[in-house]
């Protein structure tokens, strides 16, 4: 089913669909697949949300001191105590995500419509749905996805630091995280570009080409096996890197979280 739907993409960004029928049969395919994808990718994030929820706790707890070395052994015990509190927060987190993500709803909405129309624009003018944008609106929607990313990430980063600890109810909880979003927002938009572009370098170099590029940016691979190995690469990566790629902000936010 993957494969078809990659089969779909290259012929629609290559416009080898010549009627809207064929279209849009490709595009249920690949909607179909999505769909599929978010419902095992939801099973999987909340087991990820959770172990990476308990770290953030036990990391927010640790007391570094630079003149004595980190006990191994105490850190090891706290990781486990925070991995018992956390699942046992099952239902607070999973409330506490609903919120937040109504707050990130705005950014998503304008993420979506600016990479959407930036897909159509760099569709071939052979294909079926295909638009002509002027030089100026382009990179409007260049600097619109890209800005909306890095705010996107921010409040998600803070609010992963912030239900880790936080002795609030959800929903304050949740505000809370805006709050302290907007109050360090400076500092924080920096360090979330320095994470997001050591995320891209290492897991997805490519795309630091395709960027400087970007008609380029939505081109779907003719080869299968690069393909595939990209993103073997990147899971494995994404994993590692996600998981530290909070401890920036949650270093920034120590002990101003009630």
């Amino acid at each position: 089913m993957v494969l078809g739907s990659w089969q779909c993409c290259l012929r629609m960004s290559g416009g080898g669909f010549t009627s809207l029928e064929t279209y849009l049969t490709a595009l249920a395919i690949i909607m179909s697949t999505m769909v599929i994808t978010l419902v095992l990718m939801l099973i999987s994030l909340g087991l990820w949300l959770i172990c990476v929820t308990a770290y953030v706790r036990s990391f927010m707890q640790i007391d570094v001191d630079a003149e004595q070395p980190i006990d191994r052994q105490a850190t090891v015990a706290l990781q486990d105590l925070a991995v018992r509190e956390v699942t046992n927060r099952k239902v607070y987190l999973a409330r506490f995500w609903v919120y937040v993500t109504l707050f990130l709803l705005p950014s998503l909405a304008v993420l979506m419509i600016s990479g959407g129309v930036e897909y159509l624009a760099n569709l071939p003018q052979t294909a079926v749905v295909s638009i002509k944008l002027p030089s100026w609106l382009d990179l409007i929607l260049i600097v619109a996805t890209c800005v909306c990313t890095v705010l996107l990430t921010q409040l998600s980063l803070v609010a992963m630091a912030v239900c880790s600890i936080s002795k609030r109810e959800p929903f304050a909880a949740a505000k809370q995280s805006l709050e302290l979003s907007l109050r360090w927002f400076v500092p924080g938009f920096f360090l979330t570009v320095l994470i997001l572009l050591m995320n891209v370098v290492i897991a997805s170099p490519q795309v630091v080409w395709q960027l400087l590029h970007h008609e380029n940016l939505f081109a779907v691979k003719a080869e299968v096996v690069p393909m595939l190995l990209e993103n073997f690469w990147q899971g494995i990566t994404i994993i590692i890197l996600l998981t530290f790629s909070g401890a920036p902000i949650c270093q920034m936010l120590k002990g101003r979280i009630e």
